[in-house]
């Protein structure tokens, strides 16, 4: 069975939702008996712990499918800091750092469709003469 990070991330948050409906379960109805309280706890432990398991698999997934380089990341990141010592003009400065940002939070929360547009943001952002009317390329 092929699960795509997507599908494995969807998983998570449902293992998630599990848990909570245990949770509003014990606020319903108390457990008494300590053999089912115990063993009720383990289940929800468990349901957790599943949870975080696809949420990881999610994220593994996710690395192995991004065809950026870790170098390309870098120097994407390194010519932010260039451009932000040599732009003199406050919004562009701003572009800069928020299209940074959105490459940081798409790192965090890897696809592989995400890392790739928030770099060519960053790219776009640093050297926006690389980019014609609408973001499409100038062309020759």
């Amino acid at each position: 069975m092929g699960l795509t990070a997507a599908d494995l991330k969807d998983l998570a948050h449902d293992y998630l939702d599990v848990a909570q409906a245990l949770v509003d379960y014990r606020n319903r109805f108390p457990i008494s008996d300590p053999t089912q309280r115990k063993d009720f706890n383990a289940a929800f432990n468990q349901i957790v712990v599943t949870a975080d398991n696809l949420e990881n698999q999610a994220v593994s997934a996710a690395l192995a499918g991004i065809s950026t380089s870790a170098q390309s990341l870098r120097v994407g990141v390194q010519s932010a800091a260039a451009a932000v010592k040599t732009i003199a003009e406050v919004s562009s400065v701003i572009k800069v750092v928020t299209a940074a940002v959105g490459l940081g939070t798409a790192i965090l929360n890897p696809t592989p469709a995400g890392v790739a547009s928030a770099l060519s943001n960053l790219v776009q952002a640093i050297h926006p003469e690389a980019v014609g009317p609408h973001g499409t390329d100038p062309g020759p």
